[in-house]
């Protein structure tokens, strides 16, 4: 499973759902190009992608729980 975590260093949310993956020990990259974001259509951090495709925060959440 590829999973990458989309974030800026100072964004709260960012940080908190950075937190979440670690203490569930789910192992993600991290980017925080920017260009890559704008290329992706990205207007908001964090962003979660899982094999390509880009989580809304309600699969943010199952994905957590392990739904």
């Amino acid at each position: 499973m590829k999973i990458i975590l989309y974030f800026q260093r100072n964004c709260p949310a960012c940080i908190n759902l950075k937190k979440r993956l670690k203490n569930n020990k789910i192992k993600f990259k991290k980017c925080s190009k920017i260009k890559t974001m704008l290329e992706k259509g990205f207007k908001t951090v964090p962003q979660l992608e899982v094999d390509g495709k880009v989580l809304t925060p309600q699969e943010i959440e199952k994905f957590l729980r392990g739904e």
